[in-house]
């Protein structure tokens, strides 16, 4: 049954690989920051029930940064390049959410 394929296969490899291989550590946003800058982006891929956006958003709003959000899918591409090119030179922060809808065809 596909809603228990979920469970057993954390239990499977908790078992054979252990805890620490499905146990999830919070992301110290603070400490990404240190390792970025304007020309080396943050990439987060998430997994079902992670989403950090309230936490990016607050950490920018604590770093005192402009931050703006593009939903990537159908045209944002055009949105999303001018947003970049912006925050590259201003410092300013862009998140893409849905990165995957703006690959294309």
């Amino acid at each position: 049954r596909e809603d228990r394929l979920a469970l057993a296969t954390r239990d499977v490899i908790t078992e054979v690989l252990g805890p620490s291989f499905v146990e999830f550590e919070a992301i110290n946003f603070e400490q990404v920051c240190v390792d970025s800058s304007a020309t080396t982006p943050i990439v987060c891929l998430l997994s079902p029930g992670g989403d950090p956006t309230e936490t990016i958003f607050a950490l920018a709003k604590r770093r005192k940064k402009e931050i703006k959000a593009v939903s990537m899918g159908q045209g944002q591409d055009v949105i999303a390049r001018r947003l970049l090119g912006a925050a590259q030179r201003s410092g300013a922060w862009v998140l893409l959410q849905n990165a995957h809808l703006g690959l294309g065809p």
